[in-house]
């Protein structure tokens, strides 16, 4: 699927990206933000196309004692691109702010059709999680899978934007978010746990009870150098479960 997505950022990478103008965007105002496709891929993403993280063996023995099974090749390759993502949105220089998010998924969601991959594929990694978390409610029924985008039309990934639009929290608009990196991989594990289980997570976290979806993510978290408490973990993961 890497191969694909590279492809598909090839053949388009030189084309205008010259989106509609949204209908919420009111004339004499001008939003603030910035669009984060407009200039080639996020320094975000980075990771979303060249995984920095290799699961180890240990970590594979941990994540199929929680799961109840050992994941498939193609489930790793997913786990492993969500650290990626994780790694780059942690480590990069350029910070997103939530109005840069709303902006740029209003730019999305009125992008024409031979721009729109592009920029699902080029944007922040934060935006980027929650079109695949819009996508994935959308079609879970539909065996698609919500972060493979070549599998949607256009018509459907600006009903994602626009669903991501909506679930949007109020307030803090234009402040840059310091735990970014966690939003994105909370939004990005749900959805992973979804698949990988059939079921939704659970969050409970007490001195003696830690419920599996919470110990599976704090593994993740671990192998990507970021250790945590299990208390925070399951904090983490309530605040992007619907």
């Amino acid at each position: 699927m890497q191969t694909q997505s590279r492809r598909r950022l090839s053949q388009w990478q030189k084309e205008a990206l010259q989106p509609d103008k949204p209908q919420s965007e009111q004339p004499g105002k001008a939003m603030s933000g910035k669009i984060t496709f407009k200039h080639g891929l996020h320094p975000s993403r980075v990771g979303a196309f060249e995984p920095a993280i290799a699961l180890s063996e240990r970590a594979l023995l941990a994540l199929a004692a929680h799961i109840g099974r050992p994941l498939s090749p193609e489930e790793i390759e997913r786990a492993e691109d969500v650290l990626g993502g994780v790694c780059g949105l942690r480590n990069s220089s350029d910070r997103v702010t939530a109005q840069d998010v709303r902006k740029t998924l209003e730019a999305i969601a009125g992008a024409h059709d031979d721009a729109i991959f592009v920029a699902v594929q080029n944007c922040d990694a934060t935006t980027h999680a929650c079109i695949v978390a819009a996508l994935h409610k959308m079609t879970r029924k539909m065996g698609l899978k919500a972060w493979e985008f070549d599998a949607f039309e256009p018509a459907m990934l600006r009903a994602g934007a626009l669903a991501a639009l909506s679930n949007l929290p109020a307030g803090r608009e234009g402040r840059p978010s310091k735990d970014g990196h966690r939003l994105y991989f909370a939004r990005n594990f749900v959805a992973l746990w979804r698949d990988l289980t059939g079921t939704e997570p659970t969050t409970s976290a007490t001195p003696s009870t830690v419920s599996p979806a919470v110990q599976c993510a704090q593994c993740l978290l671990a192998a990507s150098g970021e250790v945590i408490d299990a208390s925070q973990v399951a904090k983490m993961l309530r605040k992007v479960i619907a």
